[in-house]
């Protein structure tokens, strides 16, 4: 399909100047095409399913004269569980579910969808067993008719139910070669099809302002609250002196600052995210925020300073009047000037996230940007883990630390519900029981959210497939080989975040190549910003020394999917 399509599609949209990033994407054939062979491996039911949802919001679907492969029904109703897919799956292929799932069960999204029908190849010139590779009319097996059926049943649908969205293409057969060939008519339709739509899904929404830097830092800051406030449980009390202290009354001698701290993965960043939806929705202050983990130019400090400068202008109706290479001295004499001239017309409150990951400069580690004449009607409200930046705040007057608590039983509980809840599942009592007895140094494991977030991911992925091969291992009924499977997995989980991750790290070496999970895992970790996947196709071969392998790779970044955030 690449060969047919995606060089031209690629020029095509880079003509236009479109953003071409993800040009190689599955475009629904990928995962479809995995139903032989590979597709029988470990997880790849999920897996398919998974890709199918991020292709979204276009699908393409190829649909030749096979109805593809039936996988055992408890495998698939795992898969379709974990996705919330309600059909009856019994005697369904994978390509057949992943059709319902990603098109005929998603109504909004059928009009951003193509199907593409091959008409049958010459397959009275084939050799039997080959015309029985292409078409189940001409299979022999038990099953045969039953699929030639099922497939019918499904063309049927497709083309009742958006007839608008099916095309129906010729190709050749070589009988020389062995092959199927003449699809470049097929290719320059799909080209196309892909270009009209986005022509059409742009269409009134094109500017020739284009995005500013500080408008990406602001996407970047929206995606990290987003993604931090996700299912945000408990941290009422907290949350209330936070936006207490937001609001305190104008006093000289009034705590103006206020720094939280915890260790790393206690729950910081998300107490940020929710504060920030809270004083945001109240529209009653002028809010200046900041993540310095939000995006690779986030740990600036000049960065940060220039985007408040310019909120603080726009609000006041002037012009910043910086020089056109300003100094970090002007930068910081323009920023104090303007948050005091704000600071008499409304309330402002700076809310920062992870002072310690700023920039590894004296004003990055001691917080020397910080105006030394602060507005009598400002609040500063930071998180930070201990460490430089947290002593430095120590020695300003008028500054209080809050540290953050460990979460209660009842929080961590939710927790546990709501990750269950996103994957369709439902831990048994024993296994929660089990993790909340799980004790850490200080105290429960499960009092540190990044602890219990990891471990509850980690049990998430755990089904079926996984004591298959440990049958022998685990008796009674198989609810009750997956309950010991997992009580077995929570005692053996470590109670500390780094072995934690160590655990999963050496999980995934088991299933997949370690070479390939070292590179996977290693680019990763070298990164700030992140990687594409088009990234990943040229780097992962290079560091690994094995070749790039696509189902591999979904299935590595499934794994890893309550940790590896697509942005």
């Amino acid at each position: 399909m690449r060969t047919h399509v995606l060089p031209d599609l690629e020029e095509r949209l880079k003509s236009k100047r479109y953003h071409v990033e993800w040009v190689d994407l599955r475009l629904g054939v990928a995962t479809a095409s995995l139903a032989e062979g590979e597709a029988r491996e470990m997880h790849v039911l999920k897996v398919c399913l998974a890709e199918v949802r991020r292709c979204r919001p276009f699908l393409i679907v190829l649909l030749g004269d096979r109805y593809g492969w039936v996988p055992p029904e408890d495998r698939m109703m795992a898969a379709a569980r974990e996705e919330g897919f309600g059909e009856d799956v019994l005697g369904r292929s994978v390509t057949d579910l992943e059709i319902q799932f990603g098109i005929l069960d998603d109504p909004e999204q059928q009009p951003r969808r193509f199907v593409y029908l091959r008409e049958p190849l010459a397959y009275e010139t084939m050799p039997p067993a080959t015309a029985a590779h292409y078409s189940e009319a001409y299979a022999d097996d038990d099953g045969a008719a039953d699929r030639a059926h099922r497939l019918e049943s499904l063309k049927s649908e497709i083309t009742t139910r958006m007839p608008e969205r099916v095309r129906r293409y010729q190709a050749n057969w070589d009988n020389e070669a062995g092959e199927v060939t003449g699809l470049e008519a097929w290719g320059r339709m799909v080209v196309d099809d892909i270009v009209a739509e986005l022509e059409k899904d742009a269409a009134g929404t094109e500017t020739e302002d284009e995005l500013t830097w500080q408008d990406v830092e602001r996407i970047a800051r929206d995606d990290f609250i987003a993604d931090r406030a996700r299912n945000f449980i408990g941290r009422d009390a907290l949350l209330s002196d936070l936006e207490a202290h937001a609001h305190s009354p104008v006093d000289e001698e009034a705590t103006w600052g206020l720094y939280l701290t915890g260790e790393a993965g206690a729950g910081k960043s998300a107490v940020f995210a929710a504060l920030h939806d809270r004083l945001q929705q109240s529209g009653d202050v002028f809010l200046l925020s900041h993540a310095a983990g939000a995006s690779p130019q986030s740990p600036s400090v000049n960065s940060m300073l220039l985007r408040w400068i310019d909120e603080l202008a726009e609000e006041l109706g002037v012009d910043p009047e910086l020089p056109e290479n300003p100094s970090p001295d002007d930068i910081e004499a323009s920023f104090a000037s303007l948050l005091g001239r704000v600071g008499l017309q409304r309330r402002v409150v700076v809310l920062i996230d992870a002072l310690d990951q700023f920039e590894p400069t004296t004003r990055g580690r001691q917080v020397a940007w910080l105006p030394r004449l602060w507005s009598n009607n400002a609040r500063l409200i930071a998180t930070a883990i201990p460490g430089d930046a947290t002593a430095a705040l120590a020695e300003r007057p008028h500054i209080k630390k809050t540290s953050l608590a460990p979460l209660v039983e009842g929080e961590a509980r939710e927790i546990i519900t709501v990750i269950c809840d996103r994957y369709h599942r439902t831990f048994e009592p024993e296994v929660i029981e089990a993790l909340i007895a799980k004790q850490g140094l200080d105290g429960p494991a499960w009092g540190n959210t990044l602890w219990l977030v990891l471990a509850v991911e980690e049990l998430n992925l755990i089904d079926a497939d996984d004591f298959e091969h440990a049958r022998g291992t685990y008796t009674g009924a198989p609810a009750e080989q997956l309950r010991a499977l997992m009580l077995d997995r929570v005692a053996g989980l470590s109670d500390n975040i780094q072995g934690l991750y160590l655990d999963s790290f050496e999980h995934a070496e088991e299933l997949f190549d370690a070479f390939d999970t070292r590179a996977f895992l290693g680019a990763i970790a070298v990164s700030r910003g992140g990687w594409r996947e088009s990234d990943f196709i040229n780097l992962m071969p290079r560091l690994s020394g094995v070749p790039w392998n696509e189902l591999q790779f979904a299935t590595l970044r499934r794994l890893f999917r309550g940790q590896v955030k697509q942005r």
